[in-house]
């Protein structure tokens, strides 16, 4: 199908690969000239053999199918001490309130998450990131991009709906290549079809003087919050959790937070680093499921886990090369 003209205009607007509605309420939109940017992150990790990833920034437009548009992205610095496993260094959270000001000023939100694909398994949310992405936006939707770092380099959204993320895409796989999405038909901003191939699109005109208006107040903003962050930083640091820095042991916790329990242990633990596999087991209310673990997900040091019942029993389980099998067991109730 060829391109559809579109008449000369003063100020040249953004074109979006567009996604509808699959197997989610919403549409995504993808802006064309990021995938540029987005696909030299993909070479790079593809060359390095390392995971690369960072937030997703966009908006919520007006339409008549709730919408995620993707404009920008805010590449973040690895923590982990494998490169094969992408973790965010705790410091990345620590601007994360700054990233969420400059967003606004653009008349934007820090919409999700985003990471290539380079660890064995299907391309799947692991529980490190569902954690990450549940502390950073709890009350609004967002959205996670997987793309796999060997060639073909396929890909895959995920919307969360009310918080959670789903366990199969929410658009089926598709394949993250520049030329393929370049050579799409250009079609109006709401055609209205059924069919849910990506497609360009040509969105409203972005008011930039509005824009103008909202730096001017967001930079007189982040000098105050800049000075709260800090406060903010030194004073968890000072309250750590009582194994900071400490031994080999696994010291798991079971702590309720914000009408969740979190389940943490010692991410230093000598233990971590010598075992061949990890696993949650959880007894609630009778009900007993066991969580396999990754190594991003052990690294990280702390899952959220609603609970059901009135009484939790949790224990983390490592098996070593050895054959051996190391565990730590805790136990929580509401009473």
């Amino acid at each position: 199908m060829a391109k559809h003209a579109r008449p000369p205009i003063a100020e040249e607007v953004p074109l979006y690969i567009r996604w509808s509605p699959d197997r989610s309420a919403y549409s995504v939109e993808l802006r064309l000239d990021l995938v540029t940017q987005i696909a030299a992150q993909i070479k790079m990790s593809e060359r390095l053999g390392a995971e690369l990833g960072g937030f997703l920034v966009g908006s919520f437009p007006i339409a008549p199918v709730p919408t995620i548009r993707i404009d920008d992205i805010e590449m973040v610095s690895n923590g982990s001490e494998d490169d094969t496993v992408f973790l965010p260094e705790p410091n990345e959270f620590r601007r994360f309130p700054d990233m969420k000001y400059s967003a606004r000023a653009r008349e934007s939100a820090v919409i999700g998450f985003f990471r290539t694909h380079a660890r064995i398994g299907p391309m799947r949310p692991s529980l490190a990131d569902r954690s990450l992405v549940a502390q950073e936006f709890r009350n609004s939707p967002y959205v996670v991009l997987l793309i796999h770092a060997q060639a073909p380099h396929t890909a895959a959204f995920f919307v969360a709906a009310n918080g959670q993320l789903p366990q199969e895409p929410s658009v089926r796989e598709f394949q993250f290549d520049e030329n393929e999405f370049k050579s799409l038909p250009e079609v109006p901003a709401d055609d209205g079809e059924e069919d849910r191939r990506p497609r360009l699109r040509l969105p409203f005109k972005f008011n930039l003087e509005t824009a103008r208006v909202y730096w001017k107040v967001a930079v007189l903003v982040l000098l105050a919050i800049g000075a709260c962050a800090l406060m903010w930083s030194f004073a968890h640091q000072a309250s750590g959790p009582p194994w900071a820095g400490a031994s080999n042991q696994l010291h798991l916790a079971v702590t309720p937070e914000n009408r969740l329990l979190r389940i943490s242990w010692n991410h230093d633990a000598g233990d971590l680093n010598q075992a061949t596999s990890a696993a949650l087991i959880i007894v609630d209310g009778g009900i007993r499921s066991e969580l396999p673990l990754e190594m991003d997900d052990l690294r990280l040091g702390s899952v959220e886990y609603q609970q059901s019942g009135s009484r939790v029993q949790v224990q983390l389980k490592l098996s070593k090369p050895s054959g051996q099998v190391s565990a730590d067991s805790v136990e929580w109730s509401a009473h």
